[in-house]
């Protein structure tokens, strides 16, 4: 995979196409789970999302799962447009459905795998009341983490919003997954040596079930 561009860059605003705007905005408002898209960036401003792509994911108000083939398809075909990883992987846009919900996972890792690591990476949250924020953090094993202000950019050309197609495309890419709720008990000779979730029963006898809720 293409290297991550170590030039220095000065932190600024992310900035997102009105569109990509409308439709981060408009999946958040329809969907009953946490939502990951990626925003789509020119190689010449990086912190510009003219675009944001939803990959077909499993998903509740906790956590969010990438399957590795569907994020080798999206890297292969983000290549195959002749984007280089700093292009597609490094603005990580998260949508939360409720205002108890949070993102307990790292549904980024998998990306990581298939297109390494960028340098850095920029991670907006919007959060279900409409408000949002973002985060600038290095990827490259520094413990750096900035708040980094948001804009809407209106200096180009774009296109109009396309609700229909949106849903469309969220009805086919939204999986909502059961939620895990993690509960504790005593074991006994009777209970199963290794629980729900795989993990064994540890030396006091106490072991982790968890129990699963569909929505």
């Amino acid at each position: 995979m293409d290297e991550a561009d170590s030039r220095p860059m000065k932190i600024g605003s992310l900035r997102f196409s009105p569109n990509a705007w409308a439709k981060i905005d408009y999946l958040r408002r329809i969907s009953r789970a946490n939502l990951v898209l990626y925003g789509i960036s020119p190689p010449s401003d990086p912190l510009l999302a003219t675009d944001v792509v939803l990959l077909k994911q499993r998903c509740n108000e906790a956590s969010v799962y990438l399957d590795d083939h569907v994020v080798e398809q999206f890297v292969r075909s983000q290549l195959g447009a002749g984007r280089r990883p700093i292009e597609f992987c490094r603005l990580r846009i998260h949508t939360c459905c409720s205002p108890m919900s949070t993102m307990a996972n790292s549904p980024h890792e998998a990306v990581e795998r298939f297109a390494g690591k960028q340098g850095w990476t920029v991670t907006c949250t919007h959060f279900a009341n409409g408000t949002h924020s973002a985060v600038f953090e290095l990827s490259d094993g520094y413990c750096l983490s900035l708040p980094v202000p948001t804009a809407i950019e209106c200096n180009s050309p774009f296109p109009a919003s396309d609700f229909p197609t949106w849903k469309q495309e969220y009805g086919a890419l939204v999986t909502i997954a059961p939620t895990a709720i993690r509960t504790f008990g005593r074991s006994s000779p009777h209970d199963p040596k290794h629980t729900d979730d795989g993990s064994s029963d540890n030396a006091n006898g106490t072991y982790r079930r968890w129990r699963w809720f569909p929505r």
